[in-house]
């Protein structure tokens, strides 16, 4: 492979990444060639389709009438496995507004702040990681809310 198609594989897929695609997802192929494509050196843009044929026969994404769509195998390559980064989230989310046990988590600013950046692993794993802290007990529901407990005041701080 060569330099170049190495090159445009890469910028592929930190587009795919960069727009937080999940699986079955298209390439923004308007801003991908506005912003990316047409600042690259002729060599790098005749590599483009190599590039295109190569992340399709490595299952990364298929090519469907000219467009890019990402792949399931394609999401695992592009995002790391969750761990416990979605629980971390949740808890430093409670610790830097200053809560309290019995405080109220705030989805609404959670989903604009935080949620709305994460990728569409992270974005899976939300309720099943809010589940596990309930099981926990660091946090507890409250009708539409979760609200801190004591045990999770004191993980926290």
């Amino acid at each position: 492979m060569s330099a170049e198609t190495k090159f445009a594989k890469q910028r592929l897929l930190d587009q795919f990444s960069s727009q937080k695609a999940a699986a079955g997802h298209a390439l923004n192929t308007r801003v991908f060639f506005m912003n990316e494509v047409q600042r690259w050196d002729p060599k790098q843009q005749d590599a483009l389709d190599s590039a295109i044929d190569e992340l399709v026969s490595e299952g990364l994404i298929e090519n469907r009438d000219g467009t890019p769509f990402l792949t399931e195998k394609g999401v695992d390559h592009l995002y790391p496995e969750v761990g416990n980064s979605v629980r971390d989230a949740i808890l430093r989310y409670f610790a830097s507004s200053g809560a309290r046990a019995g405080h109220a988590f705030n989805t609404r600013a959670f989903m604009q702040t935080v949620y709305s950046g994460w990728n569409p692993k992270q974005k899976e794993a939300l309720e099943v990681t809010c589940e596990k802290l309930i099981a926990d007990g660091l946090v507890e529901e409250s009708g539409d809310n979760l609200l801190l407990t004591d045990k999770g005041y004191g993980a926290i701080y």
